[in-house]
């Protein structure tokens, strides 16, 4: 894949990402994204919680190269291990997709506390 396809993908996941974070629930008729594609990334990261928030700004921020707002917004995350992936992204890696996909599911599977009390009030009731 060369770099203007591997540029168009990381495109496409910082449009999908942007738009899980604004709570656009339809798509508008200018948008150039695969409708799909955006469910799918949304699939991925399930509900959001604020640390799913800061997870997905700071995977946006690595594929942007904002190292800044990378460095600002680890500290505000407790999950060190999602963190570590995104840093180890590497965008023109023949695996950047599968990668990717890895860290989006890694983020969607990330609760914050009153997330994780929620589920397990869920648990106990059906049990």
């Amino acid at each position: 894949m060369n770099k203007a396809d591997k540029k168009g993908q990381v495109q496409h996941y910082l449009q999908a990402m942007h738009h899980w974070l604004s709570d656009h629930s339809i798509a508008r008729p200018d948008d150039q994204m695969d409708e799909n594609f955006r469910l799918h990334v949304h699939a991925c990261l399930g509900r959001k919680s604020s640390e799913k928030e800061r997870l997905v700004r700071i995977l946006i921020a690595r594929l942007t190269s904002d190292y800044y707002s990378m460095k600002k917004l680890r500290g505000l995350v407790a999950d060190k291990k999602t963190i570590y992936r995104i840093e180890q992204l590497d965008i023109f890696s023949g695996d950047f997709q599968r990668q990717t996909e890895m860290v989006l599911m890694d983020i969607g599977q990330c609760f914050s506390g009153s997330d994780r009390t929620k589920d397990l009030t869920i648990k106990q009731i059906t049990t």
